[in-house]
């Protein structure tokens, strides 16, 4: 029942309606969401589906975090396929949204150092380090970008 009345709404193109639906509400539905999308493999299909009931919601913020991880996500799988270029973009989109996000900006900066960006792998630690609250991932993200000042 929940997922044909979740349906409904997709098709419709008023996912947010079914949140507030009493059949379907639970909790970290964005999460639910991103589980299923990577599961699935089908990324661009979550994306889409995320931003939608980011816009529709009264509170988009749960729905934001996990679109930022659903594109981590997907740029994981990319770079295992080789597809850099596009792993680059969407961990870009997802640490401009959510520069807070630890495992983007590390699996960003990598990729950027990877790719000859070190320029590019200091910027991103250093945007995060300016809104990070983690000690323990404010330090980890120091000793990375000691190491790219030093040359490494």
């Amino acid at each position: 029942m929940r997922l044909a009345l979740f349906a409904y709404f997709e098709k419709a193109g008023q996912p947010a309606n079914a949140e507030a639906h009493p059949t379907i509400v639970q909790p970290a539905l964005g999460a639910r969401v991103r589980k299923l999308a990577v599961a699935a493999h089908e990324f661009a299909r979550g994306v889409k589906l995320l931003e939608k009931l980011a816009r529709q919601s009264d509170a988009p913020e749960e729905y934001s975090l996990e679109l930022a991880r659903l594109r981590g996500d997907w740029a994981q799988e990319q770079s295992a396929a080789g597809e850099f270029e596009s792993a680059l973009a969407h961990l870009r989109l997802a640490h401009e949204q959510h520069p807070e996000l630890f495992d983007i900006t590390t699996r960003l900066s990598a990729l950027q150092r990877d790719r000859g960006d070190r320029k590019g792998a200091i910027e991103t630690l250093e945007s995060f380090l300016a809104v990070a609250k983690n000690p323990g991932e404010i330090e980890q993200a120091r000793a990375q970008l000691a190491a790219l000042h030093a040359g490494g």
